[in-house]
């Protein structure tokens, strides 16, 4: 076809209805040619083209079509063949669709195809041999094979042309279903002497602009008589078979009758020319039995109805118009197609915060089978929260529930799409959809409060407890540091005590604690997650510090400060059991550590003296008879209940006399024994025994008249030392308390009487302060005055 007349043909038509649009084209067009501008006939703007995610979908496997990114235009991607596409179908129709999402939206374009005249007229061969008895009337008519054109409509076949001659004429019959029917008649008898072969020509021209033909060479041999041409008891047959019919299968036995005899009666069967080329192939009749055979694949889904001509001549070639038939073939459908699924659209991820009736894929179901057998019906399984939900003819996979990936981080669906036939057909599709973490689970840890002991005296850096919080959030969102909010006891704040890992949860101690110190510490520790934004939880860990035993026990009384001087009396008339003094010592530990205990030293007089094992009091065991010695040296063990346990000891003097001066005097005389200079010592001990009487009896005297009534000594001794515990003195210690001066050995003899009323460090004696030795008094916090 020349280009200016094939410029005549190409148009484009565009139209609107029903929710669908549609373009017109001839076929043939040449690839890039414009069909019609979609996104101008949908109204969508092509700066949405990219946001909106425009794109097409064809239903066939070759892309005719694509779509132009830039001007939203429907171009011809590919050969459009009508013939090849729909046959002999009237219409020829290309179904696409069209996607937009954000909203999603569905078109359905329908491009009809139109003919033109790209085909000639073929016969099915190039020559066709015809033979008539010369004894054949004129008005006889022999049918003759008709042309095919794969064009429709006015490029069709549109006339038959046959060569001049005297004794043919061609006779041209349209049947009720549009097919053409070619008979030579004959007009004038023939004679075989005369002529006994014709040479004619037949043509065959389309309807097309320009006009296409094509011919066939007709062949009339002239025979001697044969009167009786073969016949069908009927001129139509109908029968049906199965779409799943095995090749060779028999699909109907013709049987023609010829009255003659003979070679004349022997009848040839063959299939009419105005079959298609194509059901020629599939059909295959037996020329001698009349048998016709399946002789390929049939589908019912390509083409439901065959019509097939077989015409019935003699062994001279004779037939008649009652030597043909026609044979109707109806298909029968079987439910031989399982359902298609196809995914239009799909996501494989989605975040687990996605709102119920977010659209995770699109699904698009079909089956190639007709009625009941092609209806299908679409399922999901293994998916909770999701559903299917219907949109026009496809299926959206939706979500029905709220999603949390910490319960199930992915689901594994499958697709079941089954039809209505019997028995059904299946097909499967598995998806999997993952579902992405947002940072929504603050860390947990494995309990709210943590009470963890330590002893005294740790190591400084040692790890005290390790402590641990999860998070099910995935990545940095569930990736978990530690840090530390603060440290307190009892609300006061200290810094600088406690470390901890950021990344294993690991707390450490940075000092030495010391129970006599610090006894509880609070903790409190922060998690934290690395999400945007991060989230955290709190935790307490109570540090509890244990005591260990390592204070001695402290003795108070007697003090190192009385020296040995301090000498204990006890009259020689006390009886069994009299208590004479007593053992006061403190210990700086707790509990059990701080449990004291009184022992005797072997090396003393176990045999006059005693103490109580949990009092610390030193009485007499037995009376003193006149042979016991007057002065006795006592060491007392107080020991801790501690592991191992700790001791000190308390040394005493024990003079047994009535008096100062007596028990003096036996201590120069015990003294004296161990020198042999008696005389010098005698003289130096009457001059000290006195002196010392003197001051013993003003001494007595001055603390009788200042002595408080209320006077109260802890563990009911009569005597009393400087308390050097941390904690406030008790409530029975003395409100004012006075000491002999010679037993305070701080700066130095000191004469008289001290009373210690100006606070802690001072004592004061005669108007002159005196300051106290460091060592011993910097930590005695004092209740009132205190000696």
């Amino acid at each position: 076809m020349e280009p200016k007349l094939l410029l005549c043909f190409v148009y484009v038509l565009f139209c609107v209805c029903h929710g669908q649009i549609q373009y017109y084209i001839p076929e043939e067009m040449k690839h890039g040619t414009v069909v019609g501008s979609i996104a101008n006939d949908i109204g969508l703007d092509l700066r949405q083209m990219s946001y909106r995610k425009f794109r097409i979908n064809s239903r066939n496997q070759r892309q005719y079509f694509k779509l132009s990114e830039e001007t939203g235009a429907l171009i011809v991607n590919d050969r459009i063949d009508r013939e090849q596409l729909c046959e002999a179908s009237s219409t020829c129709n290309l179904i696409l669709e069209v996607f937009l999402e954000n909203p999603f939206k569905i078109y359905r374009i329908v491009v009809n195809i139109s003919d033109v005249n790209d085909n000639d007229p073929v016969f099915p061969s190039e020559e066709f041999s015809l033979q008539i008895l010369e004894s054949t009337t004129p008005g006889a008519r022999f049918p003759l094979p008709s042309a095919f054109d794969a064009d429709i409509g006015s490029n069709s076949v549109k006339k038959y042309e046959l060569s001049p001659s005297d004794h043919f004429l061609l006779d041209v019959q349209t049947r009720d279903d549009g097919t053409e029917f070619l008979e030579l008649v004959l007009k004038k008898a023939v004679d075989r002497e005369q002529q006994s072969l014709y040479d004619l020509l037949l043509v065959a021209r389309d309807g097309g602009l320009p006009s296409r033909s094509g011919s066939i060479k007709i062949l009339v041999l002239v025979l001697d008589a044969n009167d009786n041409a073969p016949y069908f008891d009927k001129s139509s047959y109908t029968v049906s078979l199965l779409e799943n019919a095995a090749v060779g299968s028999l699909v109907i036995k013709l049987n023609a009758s010829d009255l003659d005899e003979g070679m004349y009666g022997e009848i040839d069967y063959s299939v009419s020319s105005h079959t298609p080329v194509s059901v020629q192939k599939l059909f295959k009749v037996n020329s001698e039995t009349g048998e016709m055979r399946l002789n390929g694949a049939i589908d019912f889904e390509k083409t439901r109805f065959y019509k097939i001509y077989v015409f019935a001549k003699d062994k001279a070639g004779l037939h008649s118009a009652n030597s043909k038939c026609e044979v109707s073939i109806n298909i029968i459908d079987l439910n031989d197609n399982t359902p298609e699924i196809t995914f239009s659209s799909f996501l494989t991820k989605i975040p687990e915060d996605a709102t119920l009736g977010t659209i995770v894929a699109l699904i698009d179901v079909s089956d190639k089978d007709s009625g009941s057998n092609g209806v299908v019906y679409l399922k999901i399984s293994g998916g909770a929260p999701f559903k299917l939900s219907r949109m026009g003819t496809y299926y959206s996979l939706v979500t029905s529930a709220l999603l949390d990936r910490e319960a199930v981080s992915q689901y594994n669906l499958t697709v079941t799409a089954t039809d209505g036939g019997t028995p059904s057909l299946t097909s499967q599709e598995a998806i999997t959809i993952h579902i992405e973490d947002i940072n929504d689970n603050p860390p947990v840890f494995e309990r709210p409060v943590y009470e963890v002991y330590i002893s005294e005296n740790n190591a400084p850096g040692v790890s005290i407890i390790s402590i641990k919080a999860s998070d099910p959030d995935y990545s940095s969102n569930g990736a978990v540091f530690y840090s530390i909010s603060d440290v307190t006891n009892q609300g006061k704040l200290m810094p600088n005590l406690i470390s901890i890992n950021p990344d294993n949860g690991n707390i450490y101690g940075m000092r030495s604690f010391d129970y006599e110190k610090l006894r509880e510490l609070n903790i409190a520790v922060i998690a934290q997650d690395k999400g945007s934004p991060p989230l955290s939880s709190k935790a307490i860990v109570n540090l509890f510090i244990k005591d260990e035993n390592d204070n001695p026990p402290r003795i108070l009384y007697p003090s190192h400060d009385n020296g040995p001087s301090l000498v204990e009396i006890v009259p020689p008339n006390a009886n069994s059991g009299c208590l004479i003094t007593k053992v006061v010592a403190v210990d700086a530990d707790s509990g059990q550590n701080a449990w004291l205990s009184y022992q005797v030293s072997p090396v003393s007089d176990l045999r006059l003296f005693k103490v109580g094992f949990h009092t610390g009091e030193i009485r007499t065991v037995r009376n003193f008879t006149a042979k016991d010695a007057l002065m006795h040296n006592l060491v007392v063990f107080v020991k801790d209940n501690g592991h191992p346990s700790l001791t000190s000891t308390a040394n005493f003097r024990i003079s047994v006399s009535n008096t100062v001066h007596e028990a003096l005097v036996e201590s120069l005389s015990e003294a004296t024994n161990e020198n042999h200079d008696l005389t010098f010592y005698l003289v130096i001990s009457l001059v000290v025994v006195s002196l010392i009487f003197v001051i013993t009896i003003v001494t007595a005297i001055v603390c009788k008249t200042r002595r408080p009534k209320d006077l109260r000594l802890p563990y009911n001794s009569q005597f009393a030392d400087f308390h050097t515990s941390t904690q406030p003195l008790p409530s029975n210690y003395f409100s004012k308390v006075y000491v002999s001066a010679d037993t305070v050995k701080e700066n130095g003899t000191i004469d008289g009487l001290l009373e210690f009323d100006n606070g802690p460090g001072n004592a004061s004696r005669n108007g002159e302060t005196w300051a106290r030795h460091e060592a011993d008094w910097n930590k005695i916090p004092l209740d009132g005055q205190v000696l």
